[in-house]
């Protein structure tokens, strides 16, 4: 199980991040979109979407009513291991949570390349410059 409900929203996420649903979930549990998404079955989410979020409200409160079978029939292989990896964490514990939490955190964010130089090459042009680097 969970050693938190601050550790089940990290996992949360985590698992809404890989599409890029994340803010549908907060630290305190989901966020009022997820609420109404959850009321119309998933509205105007894609499949992989719905399912990945209803699945999470199952693992949250039992409140996603997803069948096990919408999750073979349509998620892709990335997702559906990355949901049922959490599951088999989630049933050794907490420590196990946190080590899945470690494989699964969010990129770094890339930062702007620096001594990068822009080149204007229209005033380039205009003075006959050629083209030298």
């Amino acid at each position: 199980m969970f050693r938190s409900d601050e550790q089940a929203c990290k996992a949360f996420q985590a698992v809404l991040r890989t599409l890029h649903l994340e803010h549908l979930w907060t630290p305190q549990g989901p966020a009022p979109a997820a609420l109404r998404y959850r009321e119309y079955d998933g509205g105007l989410l894609s499949s992989g979407e719905r399912i990945i979020l209803l699945a999470v409200f199952d693992l949250w409160d039992g409140s996603g009513n997803l069948q096990f079978r919408e999750l073979i029939d349509s998620l892709d292989e990335t997702r559906t291991y990355v949901l049922l990896s959490l599951v088999a964490a989630i049933t050794r514990g907490g420590e196990a949570v946190d080590q899945w939490l470690q494989m699964h955190q969010p990129l770094p964010k890339k930062r702007p390349a620096h001594n990068v130089v822009p080149i204007n090459i229209a005033a380039r042009k205009e003075k006959g410059k050629r083209w030298t680097q």
